[in-house]
């Protein structure tokens, strides 16, 4: 947490300086892009109270608190092949084999709270720091569209594929299932862009932003069935049920990208001055006195 620490030691350092005009600002934005590795779009409106110090050379340095709320949308993909046997009411050997193509749509609302550096100079703007995710009112849709179940007799050398009476689905194949995304995250958040002054105090920005995930808890889920199982066959003229659970699926590093715009209104602008501590027009030098 070097990052958080190195941003709290240069917020109260510019809080602490008596020559340093401070200006601070309400800012509300919105952001719209893409999460890559596992494809999805992101939405979000965000709230901020910035802070800022004047340095040499008409550069701002100072922070920007924030909180929003939005929507997101993540897609995973994959393929997941299968093996394994089960005995029909015979007595008979079936090794099943089978693949599954699948892709698995989770939906969120998502909280965030960010605390961020915030450089300025002339146009150019840079934010930079820690950002806490966290989704809620999460679901997740997963639809296969291919499943091939062959089951092999070995006692007959036969195959027998996508029959009813050893396992079949058919696909397209929909169903809900519980979302496999963290519960929070903890990410790194860059934005840099270009901030336009209008009238009064009253500003407009754009800027390109980057979430990297830093880190996120890991799920580990044991006891689950095969992805897609085949039941014994228990009766004559039976067909073999099958089911279908959650896809065994990895969430990868949360990486977003997109497009931030956002409107500013300064609400002060004040110059500290120098300190003095003593009275120079009471001052007098003692030989003069003489």
């Amino acid at each position: 947490m070097k990052g958080i620490r190195w941003i709290v030691v240069l917020w109260a350092s510019l809080m602490l300086s008596p020559m340093m005009a401070q200006t601070s600002a309400l800012v509300v934005g919105l952001r719209g892009g893409a999460t890559i590795l596992d494809v999805g779009g992101t939405g979000m409106v965000d709230l901020r109270y910035a802070w800022y110090g004047d340095l040499i050379g008409g550069c701002h340095l100072g922070l920007a608190v924030g909180a929003g709320i939005g929507y997101g949308q993540i897609n995973f993909k994959g393929s997941e092949s299968l093996a394994y046997s089960r005995t029909d009411y015979l007595g008979n050997t079936l090794d099943y084999s089978i693949i599954a193509d699948y892709k698995q749509v989770n939906r969120y609302a998502s909280a965030e709270a960010s605390l961020l550096a915030a450089f300025k100079v002339s146009g150019f703007t840079l934010n930079v720091g820690p950002r806490f995710m966290l989704p809620f009112a999460t679901s997740a849709t997963q639809t296969l569209s291919r499943a091939d179940i062959t089951a092999y007799y070995p006692l007959y050398d036969v195959s027998v594929p996508n029959e009813e009476i050893t396992g079949k689905l058919a696909t397209p194949y929909s169903q809900s299932c519980a979302s496999v995304l963290p519960k929070y995250n903890l990410l790194l958040a860059a934005e840099a862009g270009w901030e336009f002054a209008l009238s009064g105090n009253h500003s407009l920005g754009v800027q390109a932003y980057a979430d990297i995930g830093l880190w996120s808890p890991k799920t580990t889920i044991t006891d689950v069935p095969p992805f897609i199982n085949v039941y014994p066959i228990e009766a004559a003229n039976t067909p073999a049920e099958v089911s279908v659970s959650a896809a065994p699926i990895n969430p990868k590093r949360y990486i977003a990208v997109g497009i931030r715009v956002y409107y500013k209104f300064q609400l002060s602008s004040d110059r500290s001055r120098r300190i003095n501590t003593g009275d120079t027009k009471a001052h007098r030098n003692r030989y003069l006195d003489r």
